[in-house]
C-alpha cells in the first residue's frame, strides 16, 4: 500500500534546530535532534516570521481566499466595555496603563478591536489574526474582519456567563441563568443590520465587554486566593451567595471569575470577550473549521496565564509562593517535548511516527530539508493500520547499499554513511481508505 504523502513547512526561530550533515565526522549524528523551548522563557526576539512572506498585512488575500467574518461587539448594563474605563480600574486591574488604551470612546470599541486583532500595530508587535491563518494554512487562506456595534444586551453579564454545566448553583437567587449569549447577540446584531447583510457572512465572532473565564479561572482564583474562604466580596456576588463558585477544570474559582462567559464556537459563531485575545479567536475559529483542540488555553493580550510576562507588568501580579503545581491537562505546555522528527533518537516522546489507534491511522515522519532562507520542511505519510478493513498488499524491495561519496563521508573505524533504494512494491486497493 502506498501511504498518503503531504508536506508541512516549519519556520525556525533563532533557536531552533541546527542543520545535521549526513555523513562528516560522525555518520552515526543523530538526524533531527529535538531542541525545544519553553514559551514562558521566550522573548519576541526569537519570533520570526515565515521568509519572503508579509502576512501581517490584512490587505494580502489567501491564495485560495480569505474568510469574511463579522465581529459584533456587545456590552451590559452592569458591565461597559474595559478599555473605555480608566487605567487599572477594575478588580482585575485593567485596562492596562498602556500607550494606545485610553480616551476611547464605547462608539469607537468596534473598530479597536478590529484593528486590535487584524491591523498591524504596536500592540501586538504588528501580529494579527489574518497572518495566524497565512502561516498555518501556508499562504492559502486569510481573514476579512468587519465590525458592528456596539449593542447593550438585555440582561445583566452574569446571567450569560454563569452556566449550568460549570458554574452549578452561582446564580444569584432573585436571577435566571444559563442564558445563550447567541440569541440576544445575534438578534439584535440581524435587527439593526437585515438578515441579508447578517447573512452574507459566513463566520460570527461574538465579543462581550470584560474578562472571559477561560482567563481568569485560575489567575483569579487559586492564584490569587489561598482558599475559596479567602475570596473577598469585591470578588462576589451581588446577593448573599459565596463570594467562590465552580468552575471547569478545579472545584472552585471567585465568583467574579465563574461569572465570565467562556470562550466557545459552534453553528457558525463563536464567543470571546475583551481579555480573551487573539489567540483566543484562532482557537475558536479553528473549532468554527471542525477542528478540534490544536492548542489549548489560548490565553494572551491584558489577561494572566502562560504568557502573561509579555502583557503585564509585574506590579499587576501578586507575588506567588512559589510552590511547584502541575500544569492542567488541557494546557499546551504538555506537548512542549512530544514534537515529530525524522530518524529515531530525536529524543522526542513519538519520534518518527505515531499510532493513533482510534482513528486507526499510523503516521509517519519520511523526510526532512532545511532551507537555505530557514524553513524546515518535512514529508510525512499515513497509512491505515485496521487490517479488516484495508485489503492492500504491503511490499517492499531494497537495493544493496551504495557508500555515499562525498567530501567528508570515507570508511573509518567508527562507520560509514551508505544508500539504499527502498521501492514501494504493494498495491493500492482502489475504493478503501483509512
Amino acid at each position: 500500500m502506498i501511504p498518503a504523502l503531504t508536506h508541512f513547512l516549519l519556520f525556525q526561530a533563532s533557536t531552533g534546530l541546527k542543520n545535521v550533515p549526513r555523513g562528516g565526522d560522525d555518520p552515526f549524528a543523530v538526524l533531527d535532534p529535538q531542541e525545544w523551548a519553553n514559551p514562558a522563557n521566550m522573548t519576541w526576539a526569537d519570533w520570526q516570521a515565515a521568509p519572503g512572506t508579509n502576512w501581517s498585512d490584512p490587505s494580502t488575500t489567501g491564495l485560495t481566499r480569505n474568510f469574511n467574518i463579522a465581529l459584533i461587539a456587545v456590552d451590559y448594563t452592569d458591565r461597559p466595555f474595559e478599555i473605555t474605563l480608566p487605567a487599572q480600574s477594575t478588580i482585575y486591574g485593567n485596562p492596562q496603563p498602556v500607550a494606545g488604551i485610553s480616551n476611547i470612546t464605547r462608539d469607537a470599541v468596534p473598530d479597536f478591536y478590529r484593528d486590535f486583532l487584524n491591523k498591524p500595530g504596536t500592540l501586538h508587535k504588528g501580529h494579527t489574526l489574518h497572518e495566524y491563518w497565512m502561516e498555518d494554512l501556508d499562504g492559502r487562506f486569510g481573514v476579512d474582519l468587519t465590525v458592528y456595534g456596539a449593542y447593550e444586551m438585555p440582561l445583566k453579564s452574569y446571567q450569560y456567563g454563569i452556566d449550568d454545566d460549570m458554574n452549578t448553583g452561582g446564580c444569584p437567587s432573585s436571577d435566571t441563568c444559563n442564558i445563550d449569549i447567541r440569541t440576544d447577540a445575534l438578534g439584535t446584531w440581524r435587527a439593526a443590520v437585515g438578515n441579508a447583510t447578517a447573512d452574507s457572512y459566513e463566520l460570527v465572532f461574538i465579543l462581550s465587554a470584560g474578562q472571559d473565564e477561560s482567563s481568569t479561572w485560575q489567575e483569579f482564583g487559586e492564584m490569587k486566593f489561598q482558599t475559596r474562604e479567602d475570596v473577598p466580596d469585591s470578588f462576589g456576588p451581588p446577593d448573599n451567595g459565596t463570594n467562590y463558585a465552580k468552575t471547569r477544570y478545579v472545584d472552585w474559582t471567585s465568583w467574579a471569575a465563574a461569572s465570565n462567559i467562556w470562550p466557545n464556537a459552534g453553528g457558525g459563531s463563536s464567543t470571546q470577550a475583551e481579555s480573551s485575545g487573539m489567540a483566543t479567536y484562532a482557537h475558536e475559529f479553528s473549532h468554527l473549521l471542525n477542528i478540534g483542540d490544536n492548542y489549548n488555553n489560548p490565553i494572551f493580550q491584558w489577561s494572566r496565564g502562560p504568557s502573561y510576562a509579555l502583557a503585564d507588568p509585574a506590579s499587576a501580579r501578586r507575588v506567588l509562593d512559589t510552590t511547584a503545581s502541575y500544569v492542567t491537562m488541557g494546557d499546551y505546555r504538555q506537548l512542549l517535548d512530544a514534537l515529530f522528527h525524522v530518524g529515531t533518537r530525536s529524543g522526542s516522546q513519538y519520534e518518527y511516527e505515531y499510532m493513533d489507534a482510534a482513528n486507526g491511522l499510523h503516521f509517519y515522519i519520511i523526510g526532512v530539508e532545511r532551507g537555505s532562507a530557514g524553513v524546515l520542511s518535512y514529508t510525512t505519510a499515513v497509512r491505515s493500520s485496521n487490517s479488516s478493513t484495508d485489503t492492500s498488499t504491503l511490499a517492499v524491495a531494497l537495493s544493496d547499499g551504495k557508500i555515499i561519496t562525498d567530501g567528508g563521508n570515507v570508511p573509518t573505524g567508527k562507520g560509514v554513511t551508505c544508500s539504499f533504494g527502498l521501492k514501494n512494491t504493494g498495491e493500492r486497493r482502489i475504493g478503501v481508505f483509512g
